[in-house]
C-alpha cells in the first residue's frame, strides 16, 4: 500500500493544476475561442435570426386564426401597418412587412438574450423581466411552429426539433458569448 503525503492550506489538500495547464489559465485560449464564437454568430446569426422571425411573421395569421374569427380579425388588423423590404420580392416574400409582428420578434429576442446573461452572471433577474420574457418566447415558440408548419418537408417530426433551436438557439449562444468568463 502507497502512501503519500499532500500539503495542506486552511485545513484543505492544495489545488494542483492538471497535467499539461499553463499557469495562466489558458486565457489566449478563451479569447480565441470567444473570437471565433463571434465569428461565427456575425456569419450565420443574421440568417439563424431571419429565418426564425420570417416564420414567426408568417405563422403569426395562423396562430391568431386558432383563436377564432376574432383572432383572425385582430391579425389582420395588426398586419396592416407595414414597412417595405424590397429585397423580399426576390425571395419571393411580400416586400411589405408587418412592423408589430417584426417588433414582438426583436423585444423577444432582447428579452431572452438579458435572462441568458443574466443567469449566467449570477445576477437575480425581477419578476416582470421573467412574465415578458416567458410571454415573448411563447408568442414567438408559437408563431415560428405555424409558420414552420406552412413548408411541406418540415410539416413532420423536425418541427419539434427546429422551432425551439430556431427561436432559442442564436439568443443562447449571444447570452453565452457575452459573459465574461471569471478570472
Amino acid at each position: 500500500m502507497t502512501v503519500r503525503s499532500e500539503e495542506l492550506q486552511n485545513g484543505r489538500v492544495a489545488a494542483k493544476p492538471a497535467p499539461g495547464a499553463s499557469a495562466g489559465g489558458g486565457w489566449l485560449s478563451l479569447l480565441f475561442g470567444r473570437l471565433a464564437v463571434w465569428l461565427i454568430i456575425c456569419a450565420f446569426g443574421p440568417i439563424w435570426w431571419l429565418i426564425n422571425g420570417g416564420y414567426s411573421v408568417i405563422g403569426f395569421p395562423g396562430l391568431a386564426a386558432s383563436f377564432g374569427p376574432y383572432g383572425s380579425l385582430a391579425a389582420q388588423l395588426i398586419m396592416t401597418w407595414t414597412f417595405n423590404v424590397d429585397m423580399a420580392k426576390r425571395v419571393g416574400l411580400s416586400v411589405a412587412q408587418p412592423y408589430l409582428p417584426w417588433g414582438l420578434v426583436i423585444a423577444g429576442s432582447i428579452l431572452q438574450i438579458v435572462f441568458v446573461y443574466r443567469k449566467l452572471k449570477g445576477l437575480s433577474t425581477p419578476a416582470w423581466l421573467i412574465v415578458f420574457g416567458f410571454l415573448l418566447s411563447a408568442y414567438d415558440l408559437g408563431t415560428t411552429w405555424y409558420g414552420l408548419g406552412t413548408v411541406s418537408w418540415i410539416r413532420t417530426w423536425s418541427q419539434f426539433l427546429l422551432t425551439p433551436i430556431l427561436t432559442f438557439g442564436l439568443e443562447v449562444g449571444i447570452g453565452f458569448a457575452l459573459k465574461a468568463p471569471k478570472r
